[in-house]
């Protein structure tokens, strides 16, 4: 089974022979002495300089995903514009379909990153809810157009971030995002299934409240799962399972402070009760962001390989036990 395979299937709640996994890694530096092109470098470049940069975000990205064995290519550096879609499309040119590609959907609906005023947004969800409307279908017509750029460049999945909560809870009221936000999404992910591709919902925070609409958007997943903010994958994938994979939850403050016994206890929680019966990636519960040690993630890395290896060796006696009995 490729990576690619792996990936896909698990996000449709097909067999798999182990977990897929995936991570947006910004460790380049640590990890291969690299580091990935700066926005200003990329936008001010041209020519053949221009080509070598897309190249190398290309080379780095592949080289992670080949380093920790991804089942799919993280690709957001950069995180979107039409350089991401070259970097794209240099990636399937190279990898066929080895592995699945992840492309970035980002500032499509309404959502914590994209209010700069918080106070001004306040006032209009009291006095112009028809404009904030009006500009919710601006950004989903960009969302889409942007999901069929995708789906030419050659990507696999579209991963739509979009914050909705804190730790304490959603940042809209569950009713003004059923209205400001779920119809904007349905659209969106009903157009990303059109193409193919599959769709995956990004949000940090508690999202309880709020979790049944999210299922409702027709996303195929929803990434972060995070258990910083008390989700619980557990709990999460009983009211989810058929309806919505699950990728992430392995704890990103554990990753950066350890201890080791820690970490390897968030990714075996996550392992043992969000892969079986597929509908599961395993992922921190947000990027492998700077200045957290590399060591860390190997530990993550390892307790993955570790849990696979243990998965094996019983399904290879259970296997062995029923021929014998046959």
């Amino acid at each position: 089974m490729t990576g690619r395979e792996r990936f896909l299937r698990s996000m449709l709640f097909k067999p798999v022979d182990r977990p897929a996994r995936v991570d947006a890694f910004e460790l380049a530096q640590e990890a291969f002495g690299e580091t990935f092109p700066s926005y200003e470098e990329l936008n001010r470049s041209s020519g053949k300089i221009r080509t070598a940069l897309i190249e190398k975000c290309a080379r780095l990205e592949m080289m992670i995903a080949e380093r920790y064995d991804h089942d799919a290519i993280f690709a957001w550096n950069p995180f979107a514009g039409e350089i991401s879609l070259e970097v794209i499309s240099l990636e399937r040119k190279m990898i066929g379909d080895s592995k699945a590609i992840i492309g970035m959907v980002p500032s499509v609906f309404w959502a914590i990153e994209i209010i700069t005023d918080h106070m001004a947004f306040s006032v209009r969800l009291a006095e112009d809810m028809r404009g904030l409307h009006i500009d919710a279908e601006r950004m989903l017509e960009r969302g889409i157009r942007r999901v069929h750029e995708l789906a030419d460049a050659g990507a696999d999945v579209a991963y739509v971030p979009n914050d909705q909560a804190f730790n304490s809870g959603t940042y809209l009221p569950p009713k003004i995002y059923e209205e400001l936000v779920l119809p904007y999404a349905q659209k969106l992910f009903s157009e990303i299934r059109k193409t193919g591709l599959i769709g995956i919902y990004h949000t940090d925070g508690n999202i309880m409240s709020i979790l049944d609409m999210i299922c409702a958007t027709g996303a195929h997943g929803l990434q972060s799962i995070d258990p910083m903010a008390g989700m619980d994958i557990k709990k999460v994938k009983e009211q989810t399972y058929g309806k919505l994979a699950l990728v992430g939850n392995v704890q990103c403050n554990l990753l950066q402070e350890g201890p080791e016994d820690a970490i390897r206890m968030s990714a075996r929680y996550c392992l043992e009760h969000a892969s079986p019966g597929s509908g599961y990636v395993f992922m921190a519960s947000n990027s492998i962001f700077p200045g957290m040690p590399l060591s860390n993630y190997h530990i993550m890395q390892d307790e993955y390989r570790k849990f696979c290896e243990e998965r094996e060796s019983v399904n290879g006696h259970l296997s062995k036990m029923t021929k014998m009995s046959s």
